[in-house]
């Protein structure tokens, strides 16, 4: 009798860790669709591989600027030198 009590509140236990599992798991689903409302509307990318290719693609971009900047820095502390 014993055994079917303690196996009775180990199955309430899992029935309610299941049940708590659920709400998180709905809470972060709705999370997650928050950040990805927010990911679209503030820089116009629909998914999470997007947003990396953007970063990818920004990232580039001011290595490319630096880059250019450095140059005419140089150019400029040439023609003039200081």
């Amino acid at each position: 009798m014993a055994e079917n009590t303690n196996m009775i509140n180990d199955l309430n236990n899992l029935k309610t860790e299941i049940e708590e599992s659920k709400i998180e798991l709905q809470n972060a689903k709705g999370k997650k669709e928050a950040l990805m409302e927010q990911l679209e509307e503030n820089f116009e990318v629909s998914s999470v591989e997007e947003a990396e290719k953007r970063v990818k693609k920004l990232k580039k971009q001011i290595e490319e600027l630096e880059i250019e900047i450095e140059e005419k820095y140089n150019k400029l502390k040439k023609e003039y030198n200081f």
